[in-house]
């Protein structure tokens, strides 16, 4: 129920022009604050706790049948330790939701939980890495798709916190994009046909696709990496 009613008292998507202008503002404070986020790292890399680790199951969960049902992101926040939301949930767009009120009410030495929806089901994007590399405070990143998967970055406990550069990221995961790209091109598959190349098989090779670069930069970067749930494959 707790999760429900977190979902229910969400930031909405800005719907009027005063709207918009103040959602400007909070992304233009937002970065400032994730400059100051980046320079501060807590002193060391903590595990997720067990509680929090169901919460952010359990609304996620909650967070994908939203999902499903409006078609659009959500994101929350999650302390890491306690389980508790950090910021109330943020209603985004098909493929993109503005975290700025998120990265406000992150605490410099507070390790939390990123945890959002994607539509499609697709794994982490590059923008999705690159924020979970360059946030030191961001302990795990988790992905719920509408079709049940549960994507998952975590960084590794450890007493020396190392932050990324987010645009450099952003490039290596189009990098990698890009080298796996011939082995999921529907159109470069020799065993299907044109005509057999669906809207539901371009998603499904998409899906398959992110978690393949995910899988890669994660083992660079020395984060675990897991994909649950979802449909068989």
């Amino acid at each position: 129920e707790w999760a429900e009613g977190l979902i229910a008292d969400r930031v909405p998507q800005p719907e009027t022009w005063e709207a918009l202008d103040a959602r400007r503002e909070t992304e233009r404070r937002a970065s400032v604050r994730f400059t100051e986020l980046v320079a501060s790292p807590p002193a060391e890399t903590y595990a997720v706790s067990a509680r929090a680790d169901e919460a952010e199951r359990v609304l996620g969960e909650r967070m994908a049948e939203w999902t499903r049902g409006e078609g659009r992101e959500i994101a929350a926040m999650l302390d890491a330790q306690t389980g508790n939301p950090v910021a109330l949930p943020l209603e985004g767009a098909r493929d993109c939701v503005l975290l700025g009120q998120h990265f406000l009410a992150i605490q410099p030495e507070r390790p939390v939980v990123q945890v959002h929806t994607h539509p499609g089901s697709a794994s982490f994007s590059g923008g999705d890495m690159g924020v979970f590399a360059s946030v030191p405070q961001i302990v795990r990143m988790a992905v719920h798709g509408a079709d049940g998967t549960r994507y998952v970055l975590e960084k590794p406990p450890s007493p020396v916190v190392k932050v990324l550069v987010r645009s450099q990221v952003e490039q290596d995961w189009d990098r990698t994009k890009n080298t796996l790209a011939r082995f999921f091109d529907p159109y470069k598959d020799p065993e299907l046909n044109p005509e057999e190349v669906t809207d539901d098989v371009i998603q499904e090779r998409w899906r398959a696709h992110t978690h393949a670069a995910a899988k890669q930069l994660a083992r660079r970067f020395g984060w675990a990496y897991r994909r649950e749930g979802g449909p068989r494959r």
